[in-house]
């Protein structure tokens, strides 16, 4: 091994290490980044979460998602109407999403705790009509947070979001691939008959 395929190798086990070093963050007692799909599973048991793990985008689990509908973590701070865990093609979370209802309170807790531990990223709080949306970023510019509060519906409705942006690309490319195989299936399927 040349000197220069060493140094190619030592820069890339660095920059491999350095992003799983830092995906350990959790978020809700999951870790974006690192936590995998199966693992998922087991931790949401043993917190005594109620969950199903049979979604996936568009119904194809090569991106597989885990919906949960009652978990302890969450309903700590409000009334939890359900939540997302979603993973990337290498079985990864990538998101955790988590919706309560009754958004006045549970809204004012999170949003005054995400201003105190993050930064705010374009501008931080903006609103629309019934809807307020506000955005942050960890320290690092790794993982976007979203709080979104809406106040349209009888039941108002908040909405917290962690993404790890590092994963966004490759699912970006794994959807627009799922997208490809469905369309291609369903001009197959009607192509005879138009």
């Amino acid at each position: 091994m040349g000197i220069k395929t060493f140094i190619q190798a030592g820069v890339m086990a660095g920059v491999f290490a350095a992003g799983h070093a830092y995906a350990g963050k959790t978020y809700f007692g999951f870790e974006l980044g690192s936590l995998g799909y199966d693992y998922a599973k087991t931790l949401l048991k043993e917190r005594g979460s109620v969950f199903n793990p049979g979604y996936g985008y568009r119904g194809d689990m090569s991106l597989p998602s885990i919906r949960i509908s009652a978990d302890p973590v969450f309903a700590k701070y409000g009334s939890f109407s359900s939540g997302w865990l979603d993973f990337g093609p290498d079985r990864r979370l990538y998101q955790i999403s988590a919706t309560w209802k009754n958004a006045g309170q549970t809204f004012k807790v999170l949003r005054d705790a995400l201003d105190g531990k993050y930064v705010k990223k374009d501008g931080g709080c903006k609103q629309w009509g019934f809807d307020t949306k506000c955005t942050w970023q960890d320290q690092n510019g790794r993982v976007i947070i979203r709080l979104h509060r809406n106040d349209f519906d009888f039941q108002p409705r908040v909405t917290l979001t962690y993404t790890w942006r590092s994963a966004l690309s490759a699912v970006a490319i794994q959807k627009a691939h799922i997208d490809r195989k469905i369309k291609e299936r369903n001009a197959k399927k009607a192509a005879g008959d138009i």
